[in-house]
């Protein structure tokens, strides 16, 4: 899978990116995992060469969705992994304790079939990740770091 490729994964099935913008919000945690705004995210694929930088937006319904409880963030985050995906992935194994959120996507079947674990730490206006991806015996490390830059 391509480092662009990658990047959209990690940036919008994880944070949730707004495909899912319809998603009812339950009750919040009173944590702010997220602020809305820009947000940089600087990937480095193996540890080893040149770190590659893109922007987004997180809107504020998706950073209430992301402070939400652990059940509404899973729901959201589903959901936007199946339209981006067109339900060809799935996610398994969600976790969200406090401000850390861990995931397995499963995507594919047969030869075509590739699997995406995601931790990240979120911290209101940063956050970091580390996304293995394993498809047959090549498996892929990157690690990134996000940080609000501005508004969108």
């Amino acid at each position: 899978m391509s480092l662009c490729r990658w990047k959209r994964v990690i940036a919008c099935a994880c944070f949730a990116a707004p495909v899912a913008s319809g998603t009812a919000m339950a009750g919040s945690t009173g944590q702010e995992r997220v602020q809305p705004g820009l947000w940089e995210i600087t990937f480095v694929q193996d540890g080893t060469g040149t770190p590659s930088i893109s922007t987004y937006c997180i809107t504020p319904q998706a950073a209430k969705v992301m402070s939400s409880d652990a059940a509404t963030v899973q729901v959201y985050v589903e959901q936007a992994v199946s339209e981006e995906n067109k339900g060809v992935c799935t996610v398994k194994n969600f976790k969200l304790r406090g401000n850390t959120l861990s995931l397995l996507k499963a995507c594919g079947s047969g030869e075509s079939a590739f699997t995406i674990s995601l931790v990240r730490t979120y911290h209101g206006d940063t956050a970091e990740s580390e996304v293995v991806s394993k498809a047959g015996e090549r498996e892929v490390h990157i690690k990134s770091k996000q940080r609000r830059v501005g508004v969108c």
